[in-house]
C-alpha cells in the first residue's frame, strides 16, 4: 500500500516539475508535505506551553518584547508577526515549513522567530544575550568608601600622623 502511494506521489511530482520550477510555492508545499510512515507528524505530538494558550500571557510576552507596541508602527508589525507565529505553531500545530509558506518567508526565519519567542517566554532577551529587563553594557565600578586619612593614621601604630609633636 505504501509503495503504491509513494509511486503515485512520484508521478504527481514529475507532472508538477514540468509545470512549476523548484522555487514555486506549489512545489515547495509538495516537498514539505511528504509522507511519514508511522507515528504521525511531529507537530501533532508537540505540546503547547501553558502561556501559548493564554491570551493574557501572550499579550504580556508581546508587550515585554515590544514596549512601544501601541505607538511605533514597526514594533506593531513585528508583534503581529510574533502573534501570528504563536497561533500557527502552538494553536494550529503547523510545521515550521508550513508556517514559512503561510508567511512567505524562509524556514530559517521561522525557526529564529520561534527561538526568540521561546526565549522571551523564559524571561530572557529575544536575542539570547541575557536576562530581560536588566541594563545592557558593562557594570559601573563600585566606588570605594573614602575614610579620612587623619583618623586612619592615628589608629595604626608606627605611622606618623600629619603633625604629632
Amino acid at each position: 500500500m505504501y509503495n503504491k502511494l509513494k509511486e503515485s506521489l512520484r508521478s504527481v511530482n514529475d507532472q508538477l516539475r514540468t509545470k512549476f520550477d523548484g522555487d514555486d510555492p506549489v512545489r515547495l508545499a509538495f516537498r514539505i508535505g511528504g509522507l511519514r510512515r508511522s507515528g504521525g507528524k511531529r507537530s501533532q505530538r508537540r505540546e503547547a506551553p501553558t502561556w501559548a494558550l493564554n491570551d493574557k500571557a501572550i499579550r504580556k510576552i508581546l508587550l515585554r518584547s515590544f514596549p512601544k507596541l501601541s505607538s511605533d508602527d514597526k514594533q506593531h508589525r513585528a508583534a503581529a508577526r510574533w502573534a501570528h507565529v504563536i497561533y500557527l505553531f502552538w494553536h494550529l500545530k503547523l510545521t515550521i515549513g508550513q508556517i514559512a509558506l503561510e508567511l512567505n518567508v524562509n524556514i530559517d526565519t521561522v525557526r529564529a522567530l520561534i527561538r526568540s519567542i521561546k526565549r522571551v517566554a523564559k524571561g530572557q532577551r529575544a536575542d539570547g544575550s541575557g536576562i530581560l529587563g536588566h541594563k545592557r553594557g558593562r557594570p559601573r565600578k563600585s566606588m570605594p568608601i573614602l575614610r579620612p586619612l587623619i583618623e586612619s593614621n592615628k589608629d595604626q601604630p608606627g605611622t606618623r600622623g600629619p603633625d604629632v609633636s
